[in-house]
Order: C-alpha cells, then sequence, then structure tokens
C-alpha cells in the first residue's frame, strides 16, 4: 500500500530551484532549501529562499539537479 511519503516530491534538506516565474521579490530560477515537506496533513511546503521562509505548492519546484534554464 502506497502512503503519502511515496509520492510526494521533496523531503527536508532537499536543494531546489523555483520555476514560478509569477512572484514579485522571488524570481524564476532562485535555489531554496526544503525546510518543511509536503504532509498528508499540510498542503504547501517551507522552504528558506532569498534570505526569508515562505510555503510555496510542491508544482512550482524542481530538484536542482534536474533544473534547466530554459533561455
Amino acid at each position: 500500500m502506497k502512503t503519502y511519503e511515496d509520492t510526494r516530491k521533496f523531503e527536508t534538506g532537499d536543494l531546489v530551484t523555483l520555476t514560478n516565474p509569477d512572484y514579485k521579490d522571488i524570481k524564476k530560477g532562485a535555489t531554496g532549501i526544503v525546510l518543511d515537506p509536503v504532509t498528508q496533513w499540510k498542503v504547501l511546503m517551507t522552504v528558506h529562499i532569498n534570505g526569508g521562509v515562505w510555503s510555496f505548492p510542491e508544482r512550482e519546484f524542481v530538484h536542482t539537479r534536474n533544473y534547466k534554464e530554459k533561455k
């Protein structure tokens, strides 16, 4: 039987890159560290990014090792 932990994309400490270009103060391509991943009780993950701590949907990030900027 699959658990929620089997389906989430990120774990605490993962290095992630923002793929959403729609934020005013955080640019697409910014790198952050996952502080608190999505859980069955929590729909947003907490990320330390750009000197602050923010909550985001998982879908707006990829693992930094998988990020390729399109020019």
